[in-house]
């Protein structure tokens, strides 16, 4: 998968300024066209304003990539795993008012991706996040250490000056 989206990045986006940060070999369900080997991205630019798009990108020849269709993540507005329970390649996407059926080629390869698509999109859409329905949405959690100081019992002119001092390291995954 790396090889891909190398060749992806050199061959699509790099030309844009824009940086892959996930991809999913996938097949659109539910269509009746020639299945042709389609990967969806999701891509972030590199100049400012930072803008984070998702991209429908097919594999036309040996090593021909076309962008076929491309939706900025604010758009995005139901990712939904389906079932939490079984585990399943399948997922929807709700773009604008369009449903998109897709099947990723593994379980894992669906989850890597919605979990980019989850993490971007608390990053830079803090208000238009998408819903994320049927999914197990990663929690960060932040590691606290509580360091306390001690003073001797015997030292009474120490104890008017004593204060209890906590520090707290936060520490992210």
């Amino acid at each position: 998968m790396r090889a891909i989206v190398s060749d992806l990045q050199r061959a699509v986006f790099q030309a844009d300024d824009e940086r892959v940060v996930a991809v999913a070999n996938i097949i659109r369900i539910g269509t009746k066209k020639k299945k042709k080997p389609t990967f969806i991205c999701l891509a972030v630019t590199t100049d400012q304003p930072i803008s984070v798009r998702l991209y429908f990108v097919k594999n036309e020849k040996e090593d021909l990539f076309k962008k076929k269709e491309q939706f900025n993540l604010r758009n995005v507005k139901i990712v939904d795993g389906i079932n939490p329970r079984k585990y399943l390649p399948e997922f929807e996407l709700i773009i604008g008012e369009r449903l998109y059926r897709l099947c990723a080629s593994s379980p894992e390869e669906k989850d890597a991706f919605i979990k980019q698509m989850y993490k971007f999109s608390s990053k830079y859409l803090p208000v238009q996040k998408p819903d994320f329905v049927n999914v197990p949405i990663p929690v960060d959690t932040p590691h606290v250490t509580v360091t306390v100081s001690e003073v001797d019992d015997d030292a009474e002119e120490n104890l008017a000056d004593y204060q209890v001092f906590f520090a707290f390291n936060l520490f992210y995954q």
